[in-house]
């Protein structure tokens, strides 16, 4: 009997099939005729008629989540674009625990206004963040640890907290450091994960800063001070209170009404305020005012940090003579209106 009509288990086998061989088939739809039937065609089928992917071109799609059974993607790029699946290297710093990692102890040092603390940088894993815990008290060796959950001191001094996403921190003092320790240590962390805590380093503050040298208080009230009106020139002096601050200033607030006693309280319509580095002002009475009758002011000691202490009010009665208005400014308008000004006839004004 020729190869090609024995039984099908006598067939030899295709080892190596390829998309132009052919398969034996049966057609159901021509009474199961034996037709010959190309890989490429049963390919086009299985593919098109797969209810979990679809492949368009070179592009294979998927028509539902994958389930991976319990098996691991590999050899994924880098991630690049929205959307993309992300290989465990690019996210592994961010989410790896630290327990094996601790961190170099912190170096201080005295900046005058703030302190300056630094440690060793972190390479591996990149991406972390600088935790900073510091105390200040009067030991030279107190520990900072961590109890629990709870970074503590061993002193009992009050834990603080700075952080950074570099190895560097500056910490703004505050007055009455100078003269005490300072110790800080350090610990990096993820998202997820804290690191173990550094070894604790220690400064001794030396550099005062200006809350050492210049106590946040006011400054004494001006004393001997006056209030006087001579012409439309307000003068209001006084002296610098006793044992007056370096860094103190002066301030003066101005009101004018009809009434003989009004008291200044700051909040006033139309108060004006004049500062000085001495407490002596002058100041020019506006024509505006002329429907006032009083002037009042008070004189304040303004200390560095901005606290005020005022006198009390003064009251001082405003006389609108001759001489409130001085004859080059009656001249002045006499001009300006005579420009503005005709007769009847349309001839027009002149000046006397």
């Amino acid at each position: 009997m020729p190869d090609n009509d024995s039984t099908l288990q006598a067939l030899p086998t295709l080892s190596a099939p390829a998309l132009q061989d052919l398969l034996l088939s049966a057609d159901a739809s021509d009474s199961y005729e034996p037709k010959k039937l190309p890989l490429d065609k049963l390919m086009q089928l299985i593919l098109s008629s797969s209810s979990a992917f679809e492949v368009t071109g070179s592009t294979l799609y998927l028509k539902q989540s994958m389930d991976a059974n319990g098996n691991k993607i590999i050899n994924l790029p880098g991630a690049s674009n929205p959307g993309d699946a992300v290989p465990y290297i690019q996210v592994s710093p961010m989410i790896k625990a630290l327990d094996y990692l601790s961190p170099g102890a912190p170096s201080a040092s005295d900046r005058g206004s703030f302190i300056r603390v630094t440690c060793p940088t972190i390479t591996d894993p990149f991406g972390g963040f600088y935790l900073f815990y510091w105390c200040v008290d009067t030991s030279p060796s107190t520990q900072i640890t961590i109890s629990g959950s709870s970074v503590v001191a061993s002193s009992g001094a009050t834990i603080n907290f700075d952080g950074s996403v570099a190895n560097i921190v500056n910490i703004p003092k505050d007055s009455g450091m100078r003269g005490r320790y300072f110790h800080v240590v350090v610990r990096y962390r993820n998202f997820n994960y804290l690191s173990n805590i550094s070894l604790t380093g220690h400064l001794l503050v030396q550099n005062p800063v200006l809350g050492d040298v210049i106590k946040s208080e006011e400054a004494p009230r001006p004393r001997n001070y006056s209030l006087v009106a001579l012409m439309n020139r307000l003068s209001i002096n006084a002296e610098p209170g006793p044992d007056t601050p370096p860094g103190c200033s002066y301030l003066a607030e101005i009101l004018f009404n009809s009434s003989d006693s009004t008291e200044i309280t700051g909040t006033e319509d139309g108060l004006v305020r004049i500062s000085s580095n001495s407490p002596q002002f002058s100041y020019d009475v506006p024509l505006m005012q002329s429907q006032s009758l009083w002037a009042h002011a008070r004189i304040a000691s303004v200390s560095m940090f901005g606290i005020k202490t005022f006198t009390e009010t003064m009251h001082c009665k405003l006389l609108y003579n001759a001489n409130f208005i001085n004859e080059e400014f009656i001249n002045l308008m006499a001009i300006k209106m005579a420009e503005k000004i005709q007769t009847q006839d349309g001839q027009p004004l002149a000046a006397k």
